[in-house]
């Protein structure tokens, strides 16, 4: 639990991103024989059009948690995934 220095409330928020464009993408499509985009496409179940999530999206989320606008946000989880989980 984090204790926001503004309150004396718990806050515990947890982010889950899914099917993020990372470098282990690369080393999964390798071990494949594919290319990352085949991977993207083959694993694409997204309800929103993006292959991949991209680490400043799930980056501007997090900057986003822990600013002051979010100060009304606790015990909240967020998953990240273009839709990906609610298929």
């Amino acid at each position: 639990m984090h204790v926001l220095p503004w309150t004396n409330l718990s806050s515990a928020i947890s982010i889950h991103p899914t099917g993020v464009n990372t470098p282990r993408n690369d080393g999964l499509a390798a071990l494949a024989g594919l290319t990352p985009q085949q991977i993207a496409e083959r694993s694409t179940g997204n309800l929103l059009p993006a292959p991949w999530i991209e680490p400043e999206e799930v980056a501007a989320a997090v900057v986003f948690l822990v600013s002051e606008q979010a100060r009304f946000i606790n015990k909240s989880q967020f998953v990240i995934d273009a839709g990906l989980l609610t298929r």
